[in-house]
């Protein structure tokens, strides 16, 4: 439902539903607090994106302190959201082509890999991945990512392409959980304000993708294992191949109640990801996670949300794992808008977080079965 301004309605008593988009795979379901939300528009000057880090840095949503960090620099490639400005349409920048590599990627060696305690996260500016350097900080332990927020109009097409790839793909074809955008159609696209994401981390060795199966990503005991900044996760959830959990966006001012369902995709999408998504880095499994809701007939701002984690094998045994979220939002919550520039260290840190807890966590489901 829709009021006269076309902000979606609340439910008398109901909890307000908006996607964070934050972590590895940040998704929408249900929002407790203020209703508060700003129009969806592109800013007129960059937000501030940190430079690449290979240190620690303060969690958002957690009381812990963290060692300072150097000052963040402009990202021309990052757009943000103007709060206050009129709404406008702005010029969609030139059309561009990713870099293709010269030889073809690989995931990297990781040989007799021992993942360090900490994993050192690194935010690019860039969208291809693939780099000698790159992949010697993953060989090292290290995570990559990469953040934007503009509305539609001001993606730039390379993220555009992106998108997709995959915004239209949903296990739920003809239901009101299939939700999808039509890029190409520019009222829609100009309708909303979009928030995507990559990130990348390995896992070692003895770890395989046949550990990941839809039962396993959507367990209870895989998702509190595996979560980041420790939410809540929900043991009542009926659906299959469902979880739920909450999670604190702002410590005492929001949070946000998240359930996703998880698909295996068939081996004929692995190529297309593999050329658009993955830097030419041959693709070995895929999931898609996509926002579900317990009550379908209640609307918010938040128009679909979806993720693939994509899974790519290293010569030497373990695993190379890409994840790529896409939101859609019709507006976001003012107090999210406020500090939207400020996701791209605060979801490269909980990466890095979900890169350690799940190496900690598979570490010792093997430990486990090679003692019994």
């Amino acid at each position: 439902m829709q009021n006269s301004a076309g902000t979606p309605r609340q439910k008398a008593g109901s909890e307000v539903e908006f996607e964070s988009c934050i972590s590895m795979m940040s998704h929408v379901d249900d929002v407790t607090g203020r209703s508060l939300t700003s129009p969806c528009h592109s800013s007129t000057k960059p937000p501030v994106h940190p430079p690449s880090s290979h240190g620690a840095a303060g969690q958002r949503g957690s009381e812990q302190n963290h060692p300072q960090q150097p000052a963040p620099q402009p990202n021309p490639q990052q757009q943000g959201v103007n709060k206050s400005a009129p709404a406008t349409t702005p010029t969609p920048p030139a059309e561009s082509k990713r870099d293709v590599p010269k030889v073809q990627p690989t995931p990297p060696d990781l040989g007799s890999f021992t993942p360090p305690a900490k994993c050192r996260p690194k935010v690019l500016t860039g969208w291809n991945f693939y780099s000698e350097e790159n992949m010697r900080h993953l060989k090292e332990g290290g995570s990559l990512y990469n953040f934007i927020c503009a509305s539609g109009p001001a993606l730039p097409p390379e993220v555009v392409a992106m998108i997709k790839t995959f915004i239209t793909r949903t296990n739920f074809e003809g239901h009101p959980h299939g939700s999808i955008i039509n890029m190409d159609d520019e009222e829609q696209l100009n309708a909303h304000v979009f928030i995507f994401n990559k990130a990348q981390y390995v896992l070692p060795f003895p770890t395989d993708i046949s550990d990941y199966t839809t039962k396993f990503i959507s367990s209870v005991e895989y998702q509190k294992n595996c979560q980041p900044q420790n939410p809540k996760i929900w043991t009542d959830v009926k659906a299959p191949n469902t979880f739920r959990f909450t999670k604190t966006v702002i410590p005492y001012v929001y949070k946000v109640t998240l359930q996703m369902c998880v698909t295996e995709l068939p081996p004929d999408v692995y190529e297309l990801f593999r050329t658009a998504l993955c830097d030419g880095v041959e693709v070995h499994k895929v999931f898609l996670i996509e926002r579900t809701k317990r009550d379908t007939s209640y609307v918010d701002s938040t128009k679909c949300v979806k993720s693939l984690l994509l899974f790519h094998k290293p010569k030497d045994g373990g695993v190379l794992i890409t994840s790529i979220t896409a939101i859609a939002n019709t507006a976001l919550p003012l107090v999210i808008a406020k500090i939207i520039d400020n996701f791209a260290q605060s979801g490269a840190l909980e990466v890095s977080e979900t890169a350690e807890n799940t190496r900690k966590f598979l570490g010792a489901m093997h430990a486990a079965k090679v003692r019994k």
